[in-house]
């Protein structure tokens, strides 16, 4: 529906490897991939399981999977250990692929054999930067709290614009998952408790929007939202909110209106350059 920008493959080397060089520490291969700005591929596996031996002989093997693996930092781990990976996803059935990012979120899975061609198809789609939300992915590894959980869901809201249209659902899945988190971690004793849960509410209505969900976002913006007490930065989000509704709609009295209001709170064009985006 929309142009997007598709990141350009992540690849830190072309030579190839005779063996993909897997790690079998989440917790190092999630430092690693935090530092380097990749996405952690991980391969669920066992010594019985025969999909699992065929995969690792004629996919696995291949020199172009080998070579796009390069853009991941690859993990596999051993399903009988009962690793607190495989329990927290629940993984009961191999050969699995999961995508997940530094802090182990998930991002995509794949159960079931995969040829080369399919294999290579799903790595080349997923193989991104993360650069664009490392600070906040940090910030989140070292302090799990409702602070940086919003934000780092805030940050995979807006890299999402940037990615292919194919993936796009995924990282704004992630983003919501985050926000989920974030908003568990708040405390009704805090002093910003109602902002903070407000700004929660606006930026699930951004997730909606950004899904092309056009009538959840209106239904959702119509409830009532008290303007006169809002935080600059929720009203900057709900103007911006209601300018792309506006826009969607090509309606030029709201759309005025709207881009009116909003450029008198956002000073920076900030908000304004994301609509473009958008649209775009």
């Amino acid at each position: 529906m929309y142009r997007k920008i598709t990141f350009l493959l992540f690849l830190f080397s072309l030579q190839s490897f005779s063996q993909v060089g897997w790690m079998n520490s989440l917790e190092d291969a999630q430092k690693i991939a935090i530092a380097t700005d990749r996405l952690i591929l991980v391969d669920f596996w066992a010594t019985w399981c025969g999909p699992c031996k065929k995969m690792e002989k004629e996919s696995w093997s291949d020199e172009e999977v080998q070579k796009i693996t390069q853009a991941y930092i690859p993990l596999k781990v051993d399903l009988d250990k009962r690793t607190p990976l495989a329990r927290k996803f629940g993984v009961n059935a191999i050969p699995l692929v999961l995508i997940m990012d530094g802090n182990g979120e998930m991002i995509y899975k794949q159960l079931g054999y995969m040829d080369k061609s399919e294999l290579s198809e799903i790595l080349k789609e997923y193989a991104v930067s993360t650069n664009f939300v490392r600070t906040q992915s940090l910030n989140y590894y070292k302090h799990q709290d409702y602070s940086s959980g919003i934000r780092l869901a805030q940050k995979y809201i807006d890299y999402s614009q940037y990615l292919d249209e194919d993936i796009q659902f995924e990282f704004l899945e992630l983003a919501g998952s985050y926000l989920r988190i974030g908003e568990k971690l708040l405390d009704k004793k805090q002093s910003n408790y109602n902002n903070m849960k407000e700004k929660v509410a606006l930026m699930e209505i951004q997730i909606d929007l950004y899904l092309d969900k056009m009538h959840r976002v209106i239904k959702k913006l119509e409830k009532d939202f008290e303007l006169s007490n809002m935080s600059r930065g929720n009203k900057l989000m709900y103007t911006y909110l209601n300018y792309c509704v506006s826009l969607s709609h090509k309606d030029n009295i709201e759309i005025n209106k709207w881009k009116a209001e909003l450029a008198s709170i956002d000073k920076s064009g900030t908000y304004l350059k994301k609509s473009e985006l958008f649209f775009d």
